[in-house]
């Protein structure tokens, strides 16, 4: 896996859970577990075949700004 896969990989979205009275869990999910749950496919080859240029519009670089 390259460089800008696993950083891409590594993006979390963070989900609230069992939320009540101002209380919660706090579950964090990556957007490759999201892609591969609902695309069936992984958060990289998604990028890929969705964006044209992917790698260079979604690089290392881009992720760190």
């Amino acid at each position: 896996m390259s460089a800008s896969n696993q950083a891409i990989e590594q993006l979390c979205a963070a989900m609230l859970a069992e939320v009540s009275n101002g209380r919660f869990s706090e579950m964090p999910l990556t957007l490759d577990y999201l892609c591969r749950k609902y695309e069936g496919t992984s958060l990289a080859r998604y990028m890929q075949r969705r964006y044209r240029n992917a790698k260079e519009r979604f690089s290392v670089a881009r992720v760190a700004a």
